[in-house]
């Protein structure tokens, strides 16, 4: 590939992270992660580029490490397998990175079902403590703290302080209606909200399957979220 296309490819890389950046700094996790799926089909080339031209090594990758920060937030499976058909597809990426991205993916998925458990418990309690939830559920209560940290920085859940601690809501109902795709054949389905948080059978390809929830303003049917 001639200098020329590489160059190319990194700048629209770097547009992309940029934007990516700046619906994090937001809190609006749906859009930096759609920006940086869309940094990720053009990190080979970036990377390519800034190697042989500009002697850069990686200890990471951007794009990727957005992935795994805000992939299990939303509950967007499909992002990470993504990223590992790209590493496979482009072996060079993960050889050229001092990181373990098998492992960092691998701890991502491990983080997303952390995610539902502390999802489905503030769901099934509505009103429930931290402090509750963290007793309930084990592990490292810094884990728990993190993600509901984040969950309330992008006005996903409800916090408040009451005399017996940090009380915690879903910002939303649970019985308002809403679209997810299906982490089968990812197609859109339309139920409600309540009926997303747990495995159940597809309608369209009839197979047990996870459901990740989508925006409104969503409307290709690509995988990643709009």
């Amino acid at each position: 590939m001639s200098k020329a296309r590489l160059e190319a490819d990194r700048a629209e890389y770097d547009d992309h992270m940029r934007l990516a950046r700046d619906a994090e700094n937001r809190h609006d996790y749906a859009e930096a992660l759609r920006h940086a799926m869309a940094a990720l089909e053009h990190v080979d080339a970036m990377m390519k580029f800034e190697r042989r031209y500009e002697e850069t090594e990686f200890d990471s990758v951007p794009c990727i490490d957005m992935v795994v920060r805000l992939a299990p937030l939303i509950f967007h499976a499909e992002s990470i397998e993504r990223v590992r058909a790209i590493l496979k597809q482009h072996r060079a990426v993960e050889r050229n990175t001092s990181a373990d991205l098998a492992k960092t993916l691998d701890d991502a998925v491990a983080r997303m079902a952390d995610a539902r458990r502390l999802w489905n418990s503030i769901e099934a309690n509505p009103g429930t403590t931290l402090n509750a939830l963290q007793e309930s559920l084990g592990g490292d209560p810094g884990v728990w703290r993190d993600i509901v940290s984040q969950w309330v920085s992008a006005s996903i859940v409800c916090r408040a302080i009451i005399p017996r601690g940090v009380e915690l809501r879903l910002a939303s109902e649970i019985t308002a209606p809403a679209r997810a795709r299906c982490s089968r054949c990812t197609r859109l389905v339309q139920g409600k909200r309540g009926q997303f948080y747990t495995e159940q059978r597809c309608p369209t390809c009839g197979l047990d399957a996870m459901f990740v929830m989508v925006p409104d303003a969503e409307t290709n049917d690509t995988g990643v979220p709009e």
